[in-house]
Order: structure tokens, then C-alpha cells, then sequence
């Protein structure tokens, strides 16, 4: 079985868009992921328009063989368009901001029929820390938030008249994206009508679902973590989301079954890459004494 990761993250630099903390987002990903990934590669900034996006998916999902994961991680803006065909039930069609967002988006519908073309037996881990992305807190310094989200009348304003004609015409039948595809599993920022925050852990930039998720990865057992044992971790205060200064609440979608299936790299016991001559061996293990001081930063997130 392989373990291909595969990460986006877009600040929008030097635009009215701009973020901070995406483009850490996805390399921190692939840090907490890198010692069990067949393969592991970055799209950032510039490199992640639509185009650019799409391609770097769909070669990755055509690497994917019976019982291969994917993991894949997007963080960036998020945004909706209305649904003026009334198939959606909330009333909205969620999208993805790429870089090239003055030109395009990509819709939720998108994301589902992409990700639906790879080997049948394979599976697909979808983190999207992005606003409006339930279906698709950096530091505790609350001054310094800001919600991952662009207004679809402000994409649509800044758009050239053959691209916006485009935005607000485009609707796929729900028939033909209804769900999630099969042999997926979402881990969202935040419920459809919520907002994913930018913001700073002590001096560094973050989404707080991907900060919270990347270190709730630490709290995990190999060999038998499983989806479930995963979320309750993200989600169980006072280190969890929501939280006062984050009101956003993190969704893991999928099948029921999947709930009950091992976290991706959690099947067996890590085993420590050999140590270089006269260095000591790396801790995979925790000891008592750091388990107990990371049970305490989280407490501290709380405060």
C-alpha cells in the first residue's frame, strides 16, 4: 500500500486577499506526514491556479492503485455562490479560491467529480481549511484573525465580464454531485455557513483547524487510531475547535464504515529511520514527561 500526500496553499500575496498562514499550512501538513508518504509534494502560490490545481490532482490520483491512499490538502479562500437552480440544500454552491481567482474558482461539484476518477479501490483523505468548505486559531491572538473567506459579489466584481458571465451562469444538476465520492473522507474547517480563521500561534501563521489537526495527530495511538478516535481529538476542548476565540466547527464526511478505518501512516508501529553515525536515534515514542507537556500546551489554548 502507498501513501501519496499532496498539499496547496495559496496566501494571495501582495493582493486584497492576502493571508498568512496558508502556504505554512501545507508545509506543516506534509512535515506531520513525510515520515510515511510514498511520495510528497507542495503547489504553492503562483503555481496553484485552476490549472495548475487540476493537473497537479489528477496526476497524483492517477498514481493510485487498489488500497493506495491520497492525501490531499488545500488551504486558501473559500467562498459561495448562490444557487439560482434550487438543487443545492442549503442554497448555495460552495468554491474554492485558486490563485487566479480574478479569473476562475472551483466549485464543490469540481472537486467531487475530480475525485472520483482513480482506481475504485483506492481511498482519498480531502482537508480543506477554507471558509464554507463543511461539504468541499493561530496563536490565541484574536486582533490578528481573519476569516478565509472573499465575498462571491467581490470575485464576481473583479472578474472580466466573459469570466463573470461564466461564474454566474455555471450549475451542474445535484443529481450528478450529490455526497461525497465513494472511498472518501473530508476533514473541513468549518460547517458550510461558518468561516475558517487565519491567524497566529505565538509568531507563527496558521489555520486553526490545520493547527489543531496537525497536533491532535500527535495524541494518536499507530496501529490503531482510527477516523473517529482522529475527530473526537480536533473536536474535545479545551484544545479543540470550536473555542472562544474560533467559532468555526471542523466536519469529517464520509461513509459510516469509514469512521471505524485507521488514520492513513497510523496502520503499524513507525519504524525510526536509521540514525547517522554518532547521533542519537530519533524519539518516535513520546515519553510520559512529553506526553504531559503536550497535554498541558493544549490545555493552554483554552486560556
Amino acid at each position: 500500500m502507498a501513501i501519496h500526500g499532496r498539499y496547496i496553499g495559496i496566501n494571495y500575496a501582495n493582493s486584497r486577499h492576502a493571508l498568512a498562514g496558508c502556504i505554512n499550512d501545507a508545509t506543516d501538513w506534509l512535515a506531520a506526514h513525510k515520515r510515511f508518504l510514498t511520495s510528497g509534494e507542495l503547489l504553492l502560490e503562483q503555481q496553484a491556479t485552476k490549472a495548475g490545481i487540476l493537473r497537479f490532482v489528477k496526476e497524483a490520483l492517477a498514481r493510485l492503485q487498489s488500497q493506495d491512499w491520497l492525501i490531499l490538502q488545500i488551504s486558501g479562500h473559500g467562498s459561495y455562490q448562490p444557487d439560482a437552480t434550487k438543487q443545492e440544500p442549503d442554497g448555495r454552491n460552495e468554491l474554492f479560491c485558486p490563485y487566479d481567482l480574478d479569473k476562475n474558482v472551483i466549485f464543490d461539484d469540481e472537486w467531487y467529480a475530480l475525485l472520483k476518477a482513480r482506481d475504485p479501490n483506492s481511498r482519498v483523505l480531502f482537508i480543506t481549511d477554507c471558509c464554507y468548505s463543511g461539504s468541499m486559531a493561530r496563536g490565541i491572538e484574536k486582533q490578528k484573525t481573519k476569516p478565509r473567506f472573499v465575498p462571491f459579489q467581490m470575485l464576481a466584481q473583479g472578474m472580466h465580464a466573459l469570466h463573470r458571465e461564466r461564474l454566474y451562469s455555471r450549475a451542474m444538476p445535484r443529481s450528478e454531485a450529490d455526497g461525497i465520492a465513494e472511498g472518501v473522507v473530508h476533514l473541513s474547517g468549518c460547517k458550510d455557513n461558518e468561516v475558517s480563521y487565519d491567524a497566529v500561534f505565538g509568531s507563527r501563521a496558521n489555520g486553526a483547524m490545520s493547527r489543531v489537526a496537525i497536533d491532535s495527530l500527535r495524541m494518536l495511538e499507530p496501529g490503531a487510531a482510527t477516523f473517529m478516535d482522529w475527530y473526537r481529538w480536533i473536536r474535545t476542548p479545551p484544545g479543540g475547535l470550536p473555542s472562544k476565540f474560533y467559532p468555526q466547527t471542523p466536519q469529517m464526511n464520509a461513509s459510516d464504515e469509514w469512521f471505524s478505518v485507521v488514520v492513513p501512516g497510523f496502520e503499524v508501529e513507525p519504524t525510526p529511520p536509521p540514525a547517522a553515525a554518532g547521533s542519537q536515534p530519533p524519539n518516535v515514542q513520546l515519553s510520559i514527561g512529553e506526553w504531559e507537556l503536550f497535554r498541558q500546551e493544549w490545555r493552554k489554548r483554552a486560556a
